[in-house]
């Protein structure tokens, strides 16, 4: 509503005014003895409202801006100026994140694949999709280790357990066959440990190459981020 501060309202109907000064205006009308009319008269009010910060400009173009324009009061044009502003503050918080790339989450992921504006190039969110790829598969070869790690664990309990039977068994006659089979068991269990520690150095030796790249993408992603957000502060379009 219109306060006194901002004005307050306006008369704009002319129509059958007989005197009208700021904020009133008198009306004639000659009419037949117990005759009764309606007559409309159309007030205005102009004000100004400041809408700060992202959220809140986001909330006015998702809500009240498409009251308004359906009314009229909000053009087109304006609605789009303001539409494009809020891509730019978008752009440059995103920007800004990813001058931090190591701090990044799949939800900010997920906002820059969003975006349709243009403003984000393809190939800088390329990179980026291409860093959280690598990611991924670091925690994945990362969980392969826990696991192996793992049964490395089982094993040398399983060894203990056998090693224990073995010894219980030094005083017992007769117990070629099992004895052998709790050594073969034994041997088993050292050559899944050879496998194991294989697959550990392994894994760990890929691990240490993929985080060393993933380094060097993230050093990618934050200079090219510093260059799109100068740009964009400058007003000029990357290419």
């Amino acid at each position: 509503s219109a306060s006194a501060a901002s004005g307050g309202f306006t008369i704009v109907t002319s129509e059958r005014a007989v005197k009208a000064v700021t904020g009133f205006s008198r009306f004639e009308f000659q009419l037949p003895s117990q005759a009764e009319i309606e007559f409309d008269v159309a007030e205005e009010a102009e004000f100004d409202e400041s809408i700060v910060g992202e959220s809140n400009l986001r909330e006015f173009l998702l809500s009240r801006a498409k009251v308004l324009a359906s009314k009229g009061i909000l053009s087109k044009e304006f609605q789009e100026q303001l539409e494009q502003h809020l891509l730019h503050v978008q752009n440059k918080r995103m920007l800004t994140r990813c001058q931090t790339p190591s701090g990044l989450t799949e939800a900010n992921l997920q906002e820059m694949t969003r975006d349709t504006s243009g403003m984000l190039p393809q190939n800088f969110v390329s990179l980026v999709q291409k860093l959280f790829s690598a990611r991924s598969v670091i925690i994945e070869v990362q969980r392969k280790i826990v696991q192996t790690r793992a049964r490395e664990t089982k094993v040398y309990e399983n060894q203990a357990r056998l090693r224990q039977n073995i010894q219980s068994m030094e005083k017992v006659r007769d117990c070629g066959t099992l004895l052998t089979r709790y050594l073969e068991d034994l041997n088993k269990d050292e050559d899944d440990l050879q496998k194991a520690r294989v697959m550990i150095e392994a894994d760990e030796e890929d691990v240490a190459k993929m985080n060393a790249e993933k380094t060097q993408m993230e050093l990618q992603v934050e200079t090219l981020a510093k260059k799109l957000y100068d740009e964009m502060e400058s007003g000029t379009s990357a290419s």
